[in-house]
């Protein structure tokens, strides 16, 4: 079986943000793109960051409106009353003579006009070449390794036994340049 690739999220500071933007209808439902909707956190809610070596928590971070969320479901409740144009390739940006308003040009030959482009392409953005011009646009490398993996637990009692160093991260780091990072398991049966 082909797994579909879907990544988490972990929100927290944006979740202000992420309030005030949605309508309230939309706002409310946040929780619905949880990873796990029935986890709560509260204001003391925190996260640590431990050497991975010997256990030492190097830094507590404040989190306390942190959701672990689904980026599929996230996106397809922000977008909804929205509508979305798919398989577009956008070829250059203008901006109109009273300084408000900025034309998107396609190369189907279709444009949009607007008060506000998003560019939201990943790390190689033609909206950010566009803006900037390819040297300044350029993905900076980290110097950092990043350790990922997916797992899904057929054991509940592993999921749990994760899960109990934190309900939805873990984060370690290396002196040697490595960070890990444990979010979002859950028990699925095999």
């Amino acid at each position: 079986m082909k797994r579909r690739r879907e990544w988490t999220l972990g929100v927290h500071w944006s979740i202000p943000i992420l309030e005030k933007l949605l309508p309230p209808d939309l706002s409310d439902r946040l929780f619905e793109a949880q990873c796990n909707p029935q986890l709560v956190t509260g204001l003391d809610h925190t996260i640590e960051l431990r050497n991975s070596e010997n256990g030492e928590v190097l830094k507590t971070i404040p989190t306390p409106k942190l959701k672990r969320v689904s980026r599929k479901k996230l996106r397809g409740l922000c977008r909804e009353g929205i509508e979305v144009l798919w398989g577009k390739t956008l070829n250059d940006i203008t901006y109109g003579v009273d300084g408000r308003t900025i034309t998107a040009l396609f190369a189907d030959g279709s444009t949009y006009c607007g008060d506000l482009l998003v560019g939201a392409d990943g790390p190689k953005s033609t909206v950010r070449e566009l803006l900037l011009g390819p040297e300044k646009a350029k993905a900076n490398p980290m110097e950092i390794v990043y350790n990922m993996s997916i797992v899904v637990y057929g054991d509940a009692a592993k999921a749990l036994h994760v899960n109990s160093g934190h309900p939805q991260n873990s984060f370690g780091y290396n002196p040697n340049g490595t960070f890990s990072f444990v979010a979002g398991t859950k028990f699925e049966p095999t």
